[in-house]
């Protein structure tokens, strides 16, 4: 495929910032859109392209030949200060925004998409999102989750403020009712090592839940390759398995 990468800005809630879309088209008339919601902080890790170069890797191998999205959420521009220094640059390109607004901002975006069935991968941050908005958006038919949590109480507190309460969460999961995928990893260091646990727990209405473990893992599952990704083309192999698993 030589379709070109399309860029389209939607407008946020939070003070009217733009929220950048990705947008490249798969096969003619594809009928799936395999949507990645980022984590939030990407580019203080320096992770601008990884995602690009995942997407890519999985549209060429799907069968179905998805469109592919992929976003930043609207923030403030970045600050004149050092990035290695993550928590004062989080906590300026994301003052005063509160976590409504990044599910807002989101939430534009699945309903930009127009195809009737979409395929959800989503890291840290954009894996809780992705979960939460799921039930509103009975299109999203399989989800895959990767180092995400549902928890408030933990070591490194969620950077947007107005985190909604476990138990929503729990109630959100519990209505989900299609496929769903959860990984974490065994160098875990930012979420609760348990969330994952009580993700899959949770899932009573789905049609498939998976829990997997993956040795070696950080929290961004970060690893030195093409991907940015620990294990490469071989953990891109468990998730495309995934979005081709039919029962």
């Amino acid at each position: 495929m030589k379709n070109k990468i399309e860029t389209y800005n939607l407008t946020s809630s939070y003070q009217n910032l733009p929220i950048k879309v990705l947008y490249r088209k798969g096969k003619k008339k594809a009928g799936t859109t395999l949507v990645l919601n980022p984590g939030a902080f990407e580019k203080a890790f320096g992770d601008d392209e990884r995602y690009k170069h995942i997407l890519l890797w999985l549209q060429n191998n799907l069968k179905c030949k998805p469109n592919i999205v992929w976003y930043e959420t609207a923030r403030k521009n970045d600050p004149a200060i050092i990035p290695s220094n993550k928590g004062e640059y989080w906590s300026e390109i994301f003052k005063g925004k509160r976590f409504e607004h990044e599910l807002d901002d989101v939430r534009k975006i699945y309903k930009f998409i127009k195809t009737k069935q979409i395929y959800s991968l989503g890291f840290s941050l954009g894996g809780t999102l992705g979960l939460i908005l799921a039930p509103e958006f009975p299109s999203v038919q399989k989800l895959c989750a990767i180092g995400s949590a549902i928890s408030t109480k933990r070591k490194h507190f969620p950077i947007l403020t107005g985190y909604p309460l476990k138990k929503s969460i729990i109630k959100k999961l519990g209505e989900y009712k299609y496929d769903f995928n959860i990984l974490q990893g065994s160098e875990e260091e930012v979420v609760p090592v348990g969330d994952a646990s009580i993700i899959f727990r949770s899932l009573n209405k789905a049609n498939l839940a998976i829990s997997t473990h993956i040795k070696g893992a950080n929290h961004m599952f970060s690893g030195k390759n093409t991907f940015g990704l620990i294990h490469g083309e071989k953990l891109l192999t468990h998730i495309k398995n995934f979005f081709e698993t039919n029962i």
